[in-house]
């Protein structure tokens, strides 16, 4: 045999060995699964398998374990250290099924079959900034041996920012959450700027409830409660534009008055109770999508032009220069 493929057998017979014991030793202390944000976990256990994470921009986290104890497993405990501080609606999954919300304790265990799939979700991160913080599991083996594993976040986590009742005008780009309802008009003058209502209310009265002035472009707002307003929606001259998931009530006048805004996307939106619907002018090419308008009876603005409720449902395009779409709703209040 040749002397250096002779010496080279003869160091994978001495070393080969040595390296994959290092290479379990080394297995058995951290798995690492990076999801598509800046946030990383780390499983500090081989038996309890990380298969998957993920983290929004609200914080919002969900975790995949795999059992890989080679047996079924009780899981007696489950606690959030560090920034992971919201629990109040916590749940536990094993193979799809719902087994815990809330809290799991020694009187009130889980059981996980071997090789089954458990999914930690709806815990939220709180923390901001470089994370810091641990979901940690503990659980009973079929050998009756208690052990624990913890699920290490690192990473950095920009967290929107969370709109107090008392702020009322947006004038930087980001993202942002309602805190509580409000009863002010919210300004947007910046743009690149995401609002998401989170289900909160406004409430402006003889006033606008959101007003998007002159300017901006790339504004998202959704998920948003507009009631006993003047109007709920008055956007002027606003490049790309989306509003979606919208429930507006008991408007004086408008639902939505959009002004000479191009690229506007309106979809899925619901106005009850109000003086009329929408008031669109697409500046140069938008969308009006499975939006829905119920109004009251013998309202003056809306005059004989009145769309049914299975037109108003309809996809409408504006593809052309001042392209002008009124759409009042159906004369009924509540909608039907």
């Amino acid at each position: 045999m040749n002397s250096r493929a002779q010496s080279a057998l003869e160091y994978l017979m001495t070393y080969g060995w040595t390296l994959i014991v290092i290479s379990l030793a080394v297995g058995t202390l951290v798995f690492v699964i990076t999801p598509p944000s800046e946030v990383s976990f780390a499983s500090t256990s081989t038996r309890l398998l990380l298969k998957d994470s993920e983290v929004d921009s609200a914080g919002n986290t969900g975790i995949v374990l795999q059992n890989a104890t080679g047996g079924a497993i009780s899981v007696s405990g489950l606690y959030l250290i560090g920034d992971f501080g919201d629990f109040a609606d916590a749940e536990l999954v094993v193979q799809g099924d719902l087994r815990v919300r809330t809290s799991i304790t020694p009187s009130n265990t889980v059981s996980v079959p071997a090789g089954a799939e458990m999914t930690i979700r709806n815990v939220r991160y709180t923390g901001n900034g470089s994370v810091n913080g641990k979901i940690m599991l503990e659980y009973t083996t079929r050998f009756g041996l208690r052990e624990t594993t913890d699920i290490i976040a690192s990473g950095s986590m920009p967290r929107p920012v969370t709109m107090q009742p008392a702020s009322t005008t947006i004038s930087s780009a980001g993202e942002y959450y309602l805190a509580g309802d409000m009863t002010e008009t919210i300004t947007i003058s910046a743009s690149n700027v995401v609002l998401n209502c989170d289900g909160k209310t406004i409430s402006s009265e003889s006033d606008i409830a959101i007003h998007m002035t002159t300017g901006g472009s790339n504004i998202t707002v959704s998920n948003c409660r507009l009631i006993n307003s003047d109007s709920g929606f008055l956007v002027e001259s606003i490049t790309n534009v989306t509003l979606t998931n919208n429930y507006i009530a008991g408007m004086d006048s408008w639902g939505f008055i959009v002004i000479n805004s191009s690229d506007a996307a309106i979809a899925n939106n619901v106005i009850e109770s109000s003086g009329a619907g929408f008031l669109v002018n697409f500046g140069s090419s938008g969308a009006f999508r499975n939006n829905t308008a119920c109004v009251n009876p013998g309202n003056p603005l809306c005059g004989s032009t009145v769309f049914t409720q299975t037109r108003s449902r309809n996809n409408i395009m504006g593809s052309s220069a001042d392209q002008f779409l009124l759409a009042c709703g159906i004369q009924s209040s509540p909608c039907p």
